[in-house]
């Protein structure tokens, strides 16, 4: 059996899973605090793609999750997961922490990949990995 994924569809998939794992750790927070599920919901969102919406507006380039509805997709169903499921989720808190900080270093390599895409300086590219 052999995987013939490419690059760029495998840095896509790593990507969404990403989203999935900040989604679940922002609807954590809402748990936490016994917040109703719309609050997941929102919580979830603003975490799990909130620095790539400012990155993009910031870039002045088209916001990713707007072109591609996918991501907002996966925030809602991870935050509407973690509301039914919060005590399970808190279980594995630990390996959502490792997970969520593989997460953050992939973010941190593709955003700055796009901001020097888009000729920004090394500086800015750096905070925009950073966002």
């Amino acid at each position: 059996m052999t995987f013939n994924l490419d690059f760029h569809t495998a840095l896509y998939q790593f990507g969404l899973i990403a989203v999935f794992v900040f989604a679940l750790t922002g609807a954590l927070t809402a748990a936490k605090k016994e917040l109703d599920i719309l609050a997941f919901v929102f919580v979830g969102i603003v975490t799990g793609i909130g620095g790539g919406t400012i990155r993009d507006l910031l870039l002045g380039t088209q916001v990713f999750w707007i072109s591609d509805p996918s991501y907002l997709s996966i925030c809602i169903v991870a935050s509407v997961m973690t509301y039914f499921f919060a005590h399970w989720v808190i279980k594995i808190d630990r390996i959502l922490l490792w997970m969520d900080a593989a997460g953050i270093a992939l973010f941190a390599v593709l955003g700055t990949g796009k901001a020097l895409s888009y000729e920004m300086a090394p500086l800015v590219a750096i905070l925009m990995g950073v966002m």
